[in-house]
């Protein structure tokens, strides 16, 4: 399939700035239990909320990320990634920028996700958001819908 055969029309996105669909995700992440199988990957349930806790402080409490260079730096490259490419499946590591917190206490961990998942739907009117160190500079609807298919997709890896 081209990219230009992509329709919005058939492939409707989703987006964390939406208070319906955030309040979809959030119950999706209540389902979790720090004993919760991955179907894919090598990672626990637990370090799959700190993972997502590290990828959404890249945009609600951002520090400097070293961009990589990429085709994906690069339209149409940049749109296909934030909005379509498939995540693959237990196939790639993380940068080091989304493995910085370590588990803890489950219960605070959720807490604190969901903490910035609200926090990152507030923020929609902002203007200046800070470079994602796979695509560079993105606004707040990439980053919108690249938070919530990163969000589905692990939340698929433990079946919620």
């Amino acid at each position: 399939m081209s990219v230009a055969s992509i329709s919005h029309k058939h492939n409707p996105m989703k987006y964390i700035f939406n208070a319906e669909i955030r309040k979809a995700l959030l119950a999706r992440i209540d389902k979790l239990e720090p004993s919760t199988p991955a179907r894919w990957g090598k990672m626990t349930a637990h370090d799959m909320v700190c993972h997502l806790i590290d990828h959404y402080n890249m945009a609600v409490n951002p520090r400097p990320v070293r961009v990589r260079k990429s085709i994906f730096l690069y339209q149409p490259f940049k749109w296909f990634a934030i909005y379509h490419a498939p995540i693959p499946r237990g196939m790639l590591k993380a940068p080091k920028e989304m493995r910085i917190s370590k588990p803890d206490n489950w219960d605070q961990d959720i807490d604190r996700l969901k903490m910035l998942a609200e926090k990152f739907g507030s923020m929609r009117d902002k203007t200046d958001w800070p470079d994602n160190i796979m695509t560079g500079t993105m606004d707040g609807n990439g980053w919108s819908a690249l938070l919530y298919r990163h969000t589905d997709h692990h939340l698929k890896q433990f079946g919620c």
